[in-house]
């Protein structure tokens, strides 16, 4: 299972700038923080709604980067596992991002913030759906708090230092696997699921 942002594409600044145009005392810091836990519970500015962060967030999101080589590695691990998004964002400007580069086919469900606003209820629809189990399954994500949520409900988790959390912050969580850059993922996936 991958996360999204901060992942797969570069949209920490986009999410930042959409936070500091509804509050002008938030910093990078303290928005980073925010993701300590589930970035749903944190508190929103007052004038700004979900739909609105989402709207601006789906205008924008065409223009930002995919990072580089995860493309390779998403399409490596998709032609022997089964990939799945599970995000924060909501669904619809996941597609249009993945389809724009290519990549939409890779994922068999995209399970965003429309489905729940938890990843660890997101996870467990995945573990019925695909009759599996967590012991069977790795998350990949950029935050403390995605750890935190995954290690709840017993998923593994490899921890990406190119998002949102620098290792240190990583570290935090535990993960079984930190990893520094992209092509570092097929070679972490496929030893854990293959042990």
């Amino acid at each position: 299972m991958w996360d999204f942002d901060g992942v797969i594409a570069d949209t920490f600044q986009l999410a930042f700038d959409i936070i500091r145009t509804h509050d002008s005392t938030m910093t990078e810091e303290a928005y980073r923080m925010r993701f300590h836990g589930n970035i749903n519970k944190a508190r929103q500015p007052q004038d700004l709604s979900a739909e609105d962060f989402f709207n601006a967030y789906g205008d924008g999101i065409i223009q930002r980067a995919l990072f580089d080589d995860v493309a390779d590695q998403i399409q490596t691990i998709s032609n022997t596992y089964p990939c799945i998004i599970v995000s924060s964002t909501t669904s619809s400007p996941i597609a249009t991002y993945l389809t724009h580069h290519g990549i939409r086919d890779c994922f068999a469900q995209i399970l965003g913030n429309d489905v729940s606003h938890s990843k660890a209820e997101k996870f467990q629809m995945v573990y019925q759906e695909f009759k599996t189990s967590a012991q069977k399954c790795i998350f990949i994500t950029d935050t403390l708090g995605d750890i935190r949520e995954a290690t709840s409900v017993g998923m593994p988790t490899i921890a990406v230092t190119w998002g949102f959390h620098d290792r240190a912050t990583l570290e935090k969580g535990a993960p079984h696997s930190i990893v520094e850059t992209p092509s570092e993922l097929s070679p972490v996936v496929r030893d854990y699921l293959e042990r």
